[in-house]
């Protein structure tokens, strides 16, 4: 993880349950280089149908507050860079797929498992 203890800023929410690792980035967009980034491709088809989508409509996004299951699917570790590459420092969720919980770790975003109650709640404030 990064040198950060805190984090000051804008938390978004995603109020689906089961977002995976192909829709957090479709494989088409892996071959680009990482050098070139990966958050323009983050939730690519989901917010290429949606266009009042939440992560069309603002920027510096830092937190990511979501339903359970977050991450699940293959272990795409491109999913976890899309996200880096976006911004985000943290997605707070219920639960994560395994292999995506320490893809993030070891890509420095914080995967914060809280009770499925406090999720509703931050969704509601959000």
């Amino acid at each position: 993880m990064s040198g950060w203890t805190q984090i000051n800023g804008r938390a978004v929410a995603l109020p689906q349950a089961n977002i995976d690792t192909d829709q957090l980035i479709p494989a088409r967009f892996m071959s680009a280089p990482r050098a070139d980034g990966y958050g323009g491709f983050l939730l690519h088809d989901i917010r290429q149908d949606d266009a009042d989508h939440i992560l069309n409509r603002c920027t510096n996004i830092d937190i990511v507050v979501t339903r359970r299951n977050f991450g699940s699917g293959s272990s795409r570790e491109a999913a976890v860079y899309a996200l880096v590459d976006f911004g985000i420092k943290a997605v707070f969720a219920p639960s994560f797929g395994d292999i995506f919980r320490s893809n993030a770790v070891n890509n420095g975003l914080l995967p914060a498992q809280l009770p499925e109650d406090d999720i509703e709640a931050l969704i509601a404030v959000i």
